[in-house]
């Protein structure tokens, strides 16, 4: 999981002096592997629910198998 900044929770950089905000953590939007079954990461990193449209995405090059798959929002799941 990677750290982020965003909006009101960012590092203010006023002068020489960064106040420090609390950091985000984000999550990855995951889907299985139709080929091994095992989770493989869609690329979508999140710090809430995505704007993902609701029709079918493409996965290109799956970490798993190296293939192209489709799949829906119902298919994802956070890691």
């Amino acid at each position: 999981m990677g750290i982020a900044y965003q909006g009101p929770e960012a590092p203010e950089i006023t002068g020489r002096r960064v106040e420090a905000r609390k950091p985000m953590l984000l999550r990855r939007l995951m889907i299985q592997c139709p080929v091994h079954g095992v989770p493989t990461d869609t690329g979508f990193e999140l710090s809430s629910v995505p704007a993902v449209d609701r029709a079918e995405q493409l996965l290109v090059d799956c970490l798993a198998c190296g293939q192209d798959h489709g799949w829906q929002m119902a298919d994802a799941f956070l890691e």
